[in-house]
C-alpha cells in the first residue's frame, strides 16, 4: 500500500506546477498536528480549539512549534495563544 502512495506524491512532485500547492496542503495539515499539546498547555479542551477557525487552529500550532520550551513556564506563549483564540 505504501508503495502505491508514494508513487502517487512521487508523480504528483513531478508536475512542479503543483508542487507548490502539495507543501501547502502537507504544511496545513501537520501544522494542527499539535494541538492537544497546546490544549494541554493553556488548560483548554482540544474541542474547543478544534472548532476554531481552520487558520487559527493552523496559527496557534506555529506559534507553539516554534516558541514552546520544555524547561520554561512558557508565560509569555500561554499568553500569546490565549490572545489568539480570544473572540
Amino acid at each position: 500500500m505504501s508503495s502505491f502512495i508514494d508513487k502517487i506524491i512521487y508523480e504528483f512532485m513531478m508536475d512542479s506546477s503543483q508542487t507548490a500547492r502539495f507543501y501547502d496542503l502537507v504544511n496545513k495539515s501537520l501544522a494542527v498536528a499539535d494541538l492537544p499539546n497546546v490544549a494541554k498547555l493553556i488548560g483548554t479542551p482540544v474541542r474547543e480549539l478544534r472548532s476554531l477557525p481552520r487558520r487559527i487552529q493552523e496559527n496557534v500550532c506555529g506559534a507553539y512549534a516554534m516558541e514552546y520550551d520544555a524547561d520554561s513556564t512558557n508565560t509569555d506563549l500561554i499568553d500569546t495563544i490565549r490572545e489568539m483564540i480570544a473572540p
